[in-house]
């Protein structure tokens, strides 16, 4: 098996192991933390051992109270898309949203129409989506239909006077994002 890996005989003991366990291991325990390569992990004497998942894992073997060996596998840090193995592989972050416009509290006169605007972006390039709330009754409930920068809310009355909105912003892969709350002012 061809781990990248450095063995750690001073690691503490993994949080897996018993009590009883830990206390009967004997000198031929090995502790290591261990890079596996998709490859590796796809081998069947690995995935009996454990090691199933590319990524760095916290391997151990040890002797049980009866002489058995055991094996424990943790991982540590999974590895997904292409990567394929070897030191030089990089995985790219999960791309981040920020909102570099906040939506502002809107006055506006009876009859008129208020509109509310959001812009945001995402590293990597991946593309946002937007989703614009009202809180009702302290819940922030999705406006149907509300799915770009900008909302408006056409022909306003004075019952709209007080109305909280915020916008929530997605990107596949990232944290969902979502904007300050901002209230609609309706006068006569």
């Amino acid at each position: 098996m061809a781990l990248w890996g450095k063995v750690d005989n001073e690691a503490s003991k993994p949080k897996y192991l018993s009590d009883e366990l830990v206390n009967t291991q004997t000198g031929s325990d090995k502790d290591a933390t261990i890079g596996v390569d998709r490859s590796e992990a796809a081998l069947s004497a690995n995935r009996a051992k454990g090691l199933v998942t590319p990524g760095w894992t916290q391997y151990r073997t040890y002797t049980d109270q009866h002489g058995n060996t055991r094996n424990k596998a943790e991982t540590l840090v999974a590895f997904g898309g292409d990567f394929a193995g070897g030191d030089n592989d990089t995985i790219d972050p999960d791309p981040i949203i920020t909102i570099g416009t906040q939506p502002t509290n809107q006055s506006v006169v009876e009859g008129g129409d208020a509109t509310f605007t959001a812009a945001a972006t995402a590293t990597r390039g991946a593309a946002v989506s937007y989703q614009w709330q009202e809180d009702i009754e302290s819940v922030w409930t999705n406006v149907s239909g509300a799915t770009s920068a900008t909302y408006t809310v056409a022909d306003t009355e004075l019952a709209d006077d007080g109305r909280s909105f915020r916008v929530r912003v997605t990107a596949v892969g990232a944290t969902p994002v979502t904007s300050n709350a901002v209230t609609l002012t309706v006068t006569e």
